[in-house]
């Protein structure tokens, strides 16, 4: 009773939705995310992106992955949440290996610096995939 539902609940939350940082997961947000991508040879892509992140009601709060509230919405009326730039380097050594690096910034935005912590985060990864 009382409590009313004001997000779309997503019954199997996989993260990974912006790239590899997981800092946010897909509740009362509204993004912008372009992307591109570029083959440099037949084995080598590059991916690079930058997304901005705003809160939809600004009467809710951010959401984790999962769906647990990261923050409430009571702090501040700002929708604008943050922004990620991200890059990643792939190669594929053949059929069956493949290697990457990226690195990701994440810059908080109003909402997130008038709801303290909002520090900015790096993130650095490597990723090695093998497949039979």
């Amino acid at each position: 009773g009382g409590e009313n539902l004001t997000n779309f609940l997503v019954p199997y939350p996989k993260g990974g939705y912006w790239g590899k940082v997981l800092l946010n997961g897909p509740f009362n947000f509204t993004d912008l995310h372009p992307l591109l991508e570029f083959r440099l040879h037949a084995k080598w892509r590059v991916e690079s992106g930058w997304v901005w992140f705003f809160r939809t009601s600004a009467r809710d709060g951010v959401y984790g992955v999962g769906g647990q509230l990261l923050r409430n919405g009571l702090g501040s009326q700002a929708r604008f949440i943050g922004q990620q730039g991200s890059t990643e380097i792939t190669w594929n050594a053949d059929r069956h290996l493949r290697l990457g690096l990226g690195y990701s910034v994440f810059l908080p935005g109003a909402f997130l610096k008038q709801t303290p912590p909002g520090k900015t985060v790096h993130f650095l990864n490597l990723g090695i995939t093998y497949r039979l």
